[in-house]
């Protein structure tokens, strides 16, 4: 604020009036209406001015003070609070306001939106598998003569593991073999009784044209006889072959006994001991004899999350560890594809193919899958803190125009970009996460980093793109 100078001057020297004693030796201080001096001493020109001012004539010195007596105390009080309000009055149509001078929008952290094709590792648990698994059960009932394998054996397909022997079996044979015999006997007898039969009615019917040698009643009679033998026949041809399939399904009995390995893998189980009576699967509670897992091949099933089932590729190559061996990386190849979800996990079974040569892997081991994510067009991406978050929707407060824009977007998912991003031709240094964004948004838009509700839409704001 400014003062006027002259009021500032008078306020000074009346107050400065009031200050001092209020007269000396009787005569009151008196006052030069050019602020030159103040007069303290009882001078005769002192009193000669009082006298002139209170008669108008030359005086001594008691008219002089009897013409200026003392002022009291309480006009001077009453005087010097007129001046101080009138002072302050003054001081108020003086004073000159400053011009303020035009606010600036201020400066918040800013990043352009980019484009990338999003490409990242999910790493999740999975499960080996040995590629084959088959317990093993006897064909037919019986008692285990030989073993010759136990846990922890290594086979080879075709090679023989286990000796069974059932002599009811061999009884069961022979009587099948003794009833296919019968059966054979019984039709040469039948067919030869039709051959013998139809002979005798031919040659009677041929007589019977002669009237009165042969009666048409002994005609009928033997055609009759004709057809049961032909019936006969036709019956015992059926239970030859009967017969004939019963005696052979017991020819391979003796292969049935034998046991031997499906395919190259290794003993995992062993649930039978020599003299033990084992029998086919679903007969009684037989439990398998052995068990026998192949090994070289291994199956890693994949539960892979709902938002990766997309991406995954038949052929893809995946990285997974195991704790067994801290640090080493193994890979498989995808291989079949589950296509469909589960409807409680919301997961998808992909299986992988191992190769396993030296049977480090084994069935059963708990692996983490470095799964990879990969589209296969690009789409933009933001920090995570620039897509601000409310009741209602997700957005990005874009500031192109020095002005806050408010855009509704919807998240996708997140990566990380600790290298250089080659994107045009343009090497853009990035180190941080990065969301997928999608709505009514461009590349190359510049948008706050840390979007707020406090960003109200049309705000003025200058971007600082530094932190980039």
């Amino acid at each position: 604020m400014k003062i006027d100078v002259k009021t500032a001057y008078h306020c000074f020297a009346f107050n400065t009036m009031l200050s001092v004693p209020r007269h000396t030796g009787g005569v009151p201080l008196q006052y030069n209406s050019g602020m030159k001096d103040f007069d303290s001493t009882n001078s005769v020109a002192a009193r000669h001015r009082c006298a002139i001012n209170s008669e108008g004539s030359r005086g001594t010195s008691l008219g002089a003070r009897a013409a200026c007596p003392p002022i009291g105390g309480s006009r001077i009080y009453g005087i010097a609070l007129y001046c101080l309000l009138f002072s302050l009055f003054l001081t108020g149509c003086t004073t000159q306001k400053e011009t303020p001078k035009s606010a600036q929008p201020p400066t918040i952290p800013a990043v352009k939106i980019i484009s990338a094709i999003l490409n990242r590792e999910d790493v999740f648990p999975a499960e080996l598998l040995a590629y084959q698994d088959v317990a093993i059960y006897p064909k037919v009932p019986g008692f285990i003569k030989w073993i010759g394998v136990d846990r922890g054996s290594t086979v080879k397909q075709g090679q023989l593991m286990v000796q069974l022997e059932a002599p009811e079996l061999y009884d069961q044979k022979n009587e099948a073999l003794d009833k296919a015999n019968a059966a054979v006997n019984e039709l040469a007898e039948a067919q030869a009784r039709l051959e013998s039969d139809d002979s005798t009615y031919q040659r009677v019917k041929t007589a019977a044209k002669i009237p009165g040698v042969i009666s048409e009643d002994e005609v009928v009679v033997l055609s009759k006889k004709v057809e049961g033998d032909k019936a006969r026949v036709v019956a015992l041809t059926g239970r030859l072959e009967a017969a004939k399939k019963a005696a052979n399904s017991f020819k391979d009995i003796a292969s049935y006994l034998k046991i031997t390995a499906p395919f190259d893998g290794y003993v995992t189980e062993r649930n039978m001991h020599t003299g033990s009576f084992v029998g086919p699967l679903g007969h009684s509670a037989y439990p398998p004899i052995v068990r026998v897992q192949e090994l070289s091949l291994l199956r890693l099933v994949a539960p892979v999350p709902e938002v990766d089932a997309g991406g995954v590729e038949q052929g893809a190559k995946v990285n997974f560890t195991v704790s067994t061996y801290p640090g080493e990386i193994f890979s498989g190849t995808v291989a079949r594809i589950g296509n469909y979800l589960d409807e409680k996990t919301r997961t998808m079974p992909v299986e992988l193919n191992v190769w396993n040569p030296d049977w480090r892997l084994k069935p059963g081991m708990f692996t983490e899958v470095h799964w990879p994510t990969k589209r296969s067009h690009p789409s933009l991406f933001v920090p995570p803190s620039a897509v601000g978050v409310n009741t209602y929707n997700s957005f990005l407060c874009c500031l192109d125009g020095g002005k806050v824009t408010i855009i509704p977007v919807k998240r996708g998912q997140s990566m990380h970009l600790p290298r250089e991003y080659w994107e045009r031709g343009h090497s853009v240094r990035l180190d941080a996460d990065l969301v997928e964004v999608f709505g009514n948004i461009k590349e190359g838009q510049i948008v706050a980093l840390h979007a707020t509700d406090e960003l109200r839409d049309g705000t003025p704001i200058t971007p600082d793109l530094t932190t980039q």
